[in-house]
């Protein structure tokens, strides 16, 4: 919420958005994802700066490999910082904002 808050335009966008799916009379429901693309990406990208999950799910490598050239041996476990990836000015130009900059680097989550 501390989010929408800061960044007032963002979340007149959204509700003028929701506004127009409900038209103020009834509840959002999951049926409506489609038709709220804005709202979506902004969950996203309210989830991307909050780092709710740090760390991704452990994997074991199944065989002696390279990672950013450094050697990984066979059974090792890995696991990728995503508040590193999340936050990183290459593919989040600005990381630190909330805004329409990111929104269209999520489309690709969304497959309707």
């Amino acid at each position: 919420m501390i989010y929408l808050l800061r960044n007032p335009k963002v979340m007149t966008t959204v509700r003028e958005e929701l506004l127009k799916v409900t038209g103020g009379s009834r509840p959002l429901s999951l049926a409506d994802k489609q038709n709220t693309p804005y709202f979506v990406a902004t969950l996203t990208e309210i989830q991307r700066m909050s780092s709710i999950l740090n760390i991704n799910i452990f994997r074991l490598a199944d065989s002696d490999t390279e990672i950013g050239g450094h050697p990984v041996p066979k059974n090792t476990v890995v696991s990728a910082e995503l508040s590193l990836i999340l936050s990183d000015e290459s593919r989040f130009p600005n990381p630190e904002k909330v805004g329409n900059d990111h929104l269209p680097i999520f489309r690709f989550f969304f497959l309707y």
